[in-house]
């Protein structure tokens, strides 16, 4: 399996890259590479995130603690250091925004099979 910059340094010597399936400038991403939203391309965007999911019996102050060292060592420059050499940006959302980040994502997907079924 190859993870975003495993594939551009596959392709650069072969393919030109002409645009990110985004939405949104990525930071980690070369600037010069227009966003496919900034191309007036149509698409549906759904990343890959990665999470954390713990049951939901777990008691808040232990989900606390582990959201907050999960926080902590996304903020870790040595993790951004090396999660930007191989072009995969790092975000820690917290449970309530991820939760709500999750929910969207599945809109998005059940949109993208609705086009596809079209």
């Amino acid at each position: 399996m190859l993870n975003s910059g495993d594939r551009l340094r596959l392709a650069e010597d072969k393919f030109r890259i002409s645009g990110v399936i985004a939405s949104t400038r990525q930071q980690v991403i070369d600037d010069s590479l227009p966003t496919l939203a900034e191309l007036g391309i149509n698409f549906v965007e759904v990343p890959s995130p990665i999470s954390v999911l713990i049951p939901a019996g777990v008691p808040d102050d232990v989900a606390g603690r582990l959201s907050e060292t999960i926080r902590k060592a996304t903020a870790r420059e040595s993790l951004w250091e090396g999660m930007e050499r191989t072009f995969n940006p790092v975000t820690h959302l917290g449970p309530e925004v991820g939760s709500a980040y999750i929910r969207q994502l599945r809109e998005n997907v059940k949109t993208l099979i609705r086009k596809r079924r079209k």
